[in-house]
């Protein structure tokens, strides 16, 4: 499933780049972050790629067809076997929340006792309407006696159990964002998945292949 945006609980059809503005740059200019994902013409995936492209080209000499065939089932057959992670592997659940109309300090206060960096935010009907970050609130000390419902980022991203970690860790970086919502198929709040998760699993894989 692509990322969808969400505007206090509600899905919306507008472009996740519209609400989100993108961070790509040119490549001559990429940033270290940007090699965190495997990608580019000098990624394993690409030498990969080249490696089975050169064989199928040498397929085509009747005294290596046989062999290269060989090559590349076998190749192929590794491929599809390669482990595939999802969100709802690595999401953090249940979701630490709180009640819109609470204040920013006593946000603040419960982020740092449940040792987390951001809540979902919940309506007095307990319906999903926002997001809230530890950063973006210490940035604005005034906001300490504001209502939370006013300080939230009321857009957030989201995506379901079953999206690919590789797409969820592009779109954090491409928009800019921390943190993704899970929601299940009736958008109920499933898990949470931070930029630190994602740093966490990197760290745990022996290779880039459970990437894939």
């Amino acid at each position: 499933m692509a990322l969808v945006v969400f505007d206090r609980g509600t899905r919306i059809k507008t472009p996740v780049s519209s609400i989100f503005p993108s961070r790509r740059i040119e490549a001559s200019s990429a940033s270290v972050a940007d090699a965190a994902i495997p990608s580019g013409p000098d990624s394993p995936r690409a030498e990969y790629e080249q490696q089975i492209t050169d064989f199928a080209h040498l397929a085509e000499r009747a005294e290596h067809k046989e062999a290269a065939n060989a090559y590349k089932t076998t190749a192929d057959a590794g491929r599809t076997d390669r482990p595939f992670i999802t969100a709802g592997q690595i999401m953090s659940s249940p979701v630490i929340s709180c009640s819109g109309d609470s204040t920013v300090a006593a946000a603040l206060e419960q982020m740092t006792v449940a040792g987390v960096q951001y809540l979902a935010v919940f309506d007095n009907e307990n319906e999903l309407t926002g997001i809230i970050s530890r950063q973006a609130l210490l940035l604005n000390p005034r906001l300490a006696a504001e209502r939370v419902d006013t300080a939230m980022q009321q857009h957030y991203l989201a995506a379901t159990p079953d999206t690919s970690v590789i797409q969820i860790a592009s779109n954090l970086l491409e928009y800019h964002c921390g943190a993704v919502l899970v929601l299940d198929e009736t958008d109920q709040l499933n898990g949470i998945i931070t930029r630190t998760d994602l740093i966490r699993l990197l760290i745990s894989q022996a290779h880039v292949e459970g990437w894939a």
